[in-house]
């Protein structure tokens, strides 16, 4: 079996091209910055080529020289708070990413699964504290959501009629060791460590606590992922979701517990975002019927975060 990753270095990406390599596949992907690229990947088997999917001729060349089976699109701006500060790069990279990427798909003699990993924002704010399945309707109103939900559609209906193999999902937020800092449970763990092994004042500065969030950790998720590849119904679309809400101060307060020092929080105004969504909870009901169960509780995720932060400034 032949894997091909877009964004294989990435947080998502390099968990799953390890992941894969371990199953047996051939695994490659593409990732636009060569300085960066082994600084997630631990298995020296996966072949990386420098590009990016908005270069239509070498996505099209690097796919017809490889000839997958499978193709994991995960490439693009993945953070809601820069969508709002490069709006015209997220929906540039976001959907002309994936359109050069399915475009490519179609020349090849035998086009690969495909799996397009799209965002529970697309959903946008839904009125209800009950789980949201697959059929709810999209009302994402961010640059990120937007650019997703167009992603979607494009393997939906256009590149599916072209009888392309598409599996999409809308994943919901995840986490776990090796996350940027951009994202708030990283964040706080690597505040924490910080103030634990540094001379830093002893105070974690946060955003808007109050919202909930269904969390599940990376290593789950590329699990689902590769469950939905080798069960998911075409063109069906899943939640990839552990179907719990977690206020984000809970998630603090659980971080917090496993410090060495006593830490205060500053709560500062400036890191909120203009429009929040108040709760996202998903009903992972579908892909659960696939035979996926997510094996990380929340405490662990975040124990493991955590202790990434404290390795990596001991180095």
């Amino acid at each position: 079996m032949k894997s091909f990753i877009t964004g294989v270095t990435g947080f998502v990406g390099s968990y799953l091209g390890d992941y894969l390599v371990s199953l047996g596949h051939e695994v490659a992907g593409i990732d636009i910055n060569e300085k960066n690229s082994k600084n997630l990947i631990e298995s020296e088997k996966i072949h990386l080529y420098i590009g990016s999917t908005l270069d239509d001729t070498f996505i099209k060349k690097i796919l017809s020289d490889y000839k997958p089976d499978w193709i994991f699109h995960l490439a693009g701006i993945a953070s809601v708070h820069q969508s709002w500060i490069n709006k015209k790069q997220t929906y540039e990279t976001n959907i002309m990413g994936a359109f050069n990427l399915l475009e490519a798909c179609t020349a090849l003699p035998e086009p690969p699964r495909i799996l397009l990993v799209g965002s529970a924002e697309e959903y946008g704010k839904v009125n209800t504290f009950n789980p949201i399945n697959e059929e709810c309707a999209l009302n994402g109103f961010t640059p990120y959501a937007i650019s997703k939900i167009t992603q979607e559609y494009l393997g939906l209906h256009y590149y599916h009629s072209m009888q392309l193999p598409v599996i999409r999902t809308r994943s919901f937020n995840h986490t776990g060791p090796r996350q940027s800092t951009t994202f708030v449970c990283s964040s706080f763990c690597h505040q924490v460590a910080e103030i634990e092994l540094t001379n830093k004042e002893p105070i974690l500065h946060v955003g808007n606590l109050s919202s909930y969030r269904d969390f599940t950790d990376v290593r789950d998720v590329i699990k689902a992922y590769v469950t939905l590849m080798e069960k998911g119904t075409i063109p069906d679309v899943y939640n990839v979701c552990r179907g719990k809400a977690y206020n984000i101060k809970e998630l603090l307060e659980i971080i917090l517990s496993y410090s060495t020092k006593k830490i205060e929080i500053d709560i500062d105004e400036s890191r909120y975002r203009a429009i929040e969504i108040p709760f996202l909870l998903g009903d992972n009901s579908r892909i659960k019927n696939l035979g996926w169960e997510p094996e990380y509780t929340i405490e662990q995720t975040l124990l493991a975060t955590l202790n990434y932060w404290r390795n990596a400034m001991k180095k």
